[in-house]
């Protein structure tokens, strides 16, 4: 039901209106069933800048 009317435009606030939930329940329903590359910006850049620091940079590798 969230998922269609975002479909649709609506914004949080107005599918909280309509379900009778507050618009962080629904931001939280939407953030939880959202696929993982929806998350945020894909920016390969910084996936691959991610990548690095963690193979090279991160504590756990450090002597």
């Amino acid at each position: 039901m969230i998922a269609v009317h975002k479909a649709q435009g609506c914004s949080r606030r107005g599918i909280g209106l309509r379900m009778g939930r507050d618009k962080v329940t629904i931001s939280r329903a939407l953030r939880r069933n959202a696929p993982e590359i929806y998350m945020g910006y894909y920016l390969s850049h910084t996936i691959t800048a991610v990548k690095t620091w963690r193979m090279n940079g991160s504590s756990k590798n450090r002597g």
